[in-house]
């Protein structure tokens, strides 16, 4: 419902002409500005653009509508600020911006619902006799009532959004815990089989000793005894060295006592020379 269908302004020409739209020549009613800097209201422009004039009415430059942008503040708050009057109800110098909640809060004359409109009262009337109506109203002495139920619904309604707010998030941890432990049990599962993967290689590795130790046993005692048997030559070595050396030792000796009788001999030769 156009608000203009509603008020009117008390000194329309007093009002300042940068605020008039030249396309209604009516205040700006939710004012647009387009590229080049000019103001319309939103509904007057958009009209004229679709009418497939795509230019702007004052300055003739090319305009779409998705070049349109919200005008200044500054120019809806001086919007805001005209002075109107209420056609339904008479009042005067209501200020523009404020107009909508008069019709919809304080206007004696505006159209209103019965107050148990929300239990099935279809009573609509002006807002001066919805008391004598609600006196009468047949549902409204029921109001109180319904709205305990109605409370008590809601109670319900925010208990069960609780509760499944508490059961969505419940669901949702042990969701992540039970991916936990997946993984968990994942990456355990990859370290006992790398475990027992180790395991039997180095099972096979001390079967393979196992094998090989008998041999090296065999070996072992081979070479004890091809040892012990250099050690004996060696003995045997040895005592021929000392056989050898005491064999010297006595031709050494014996030498030494021929040397001895053989100067003993010459000595006496020449004594017998001398005598």
């Amino acid at each position: 419902m156009e608000n203009n269908q509603k008020y009117e302004y008390i000194d329309e020409a007093s009002i300042y002409p940068d605020l008039m739209c030249v396309i209604c020549s009516e205040p700006f009613k939710d004012p647009v500005c387009t590229p080049c800097d000019h103001t319309f209201c939103r509904h007057c422009i958009r009209q004229w653009i679709e009418r497939e004039d795509l230019s702007c009415p004052i300055c003739r430059k090319v305009l779409l509508t998705i070049q349109l942008k919200q005008a200044n503040r500054i120019i809806i708050n001086m919007l805001n600020r005209i002075h109107v009057k209420c056609i339904a109800c008479g009042q005067r110098e209501l200020k523009r911006g404020y107009f909508d909640n008069h019709i919809e809060n304080e206007c004696p004359k505006s159209d209103v619902k019965c107050l148990s409109s929300n239990i099935n009262c279809s009573w609509i009337g002006k807002r001066d006799e919805l008391e004598n109506h609600l006196k009468t109203c047949i549902f409204y002495s029921f109001q109180p009532f319904i709205n305990g139920i109605l409370n008590e619904n809601e109670n319900i309604k925010e208990e069960i959004s609780e509760i499944e707010r508490i059961n969505t998030e419940n669901y949702f941890k042990q969701t992540y815990y039970i991916q936990k432990i997946h993984e968990y049990c994942e990456i355990s599962t990859d370290e006992l089989d790398e475990g027992l993967i180790s395991n039997e290689n180095q099972i096979e590795n001390h079967e393979f000793q196992l094998v090989d130790y008998p041999i090296q046993i065999t070996n072992c005692f081979n070479r004890i005894n091809q040892i012990e048997i250099e050690n004996h030559q060696q003995n045997n070595s040895l005592l021929q060295l000392n056989q050898h050396e005491m064999d010297i030792k006595q031709i050494t000796i014996k030498l030494n006592l021929l040397k001895g009788n053989k100067k003993k001999t010459k000595f006496s030769f020449l004594i017998n020379i001398i005598l």
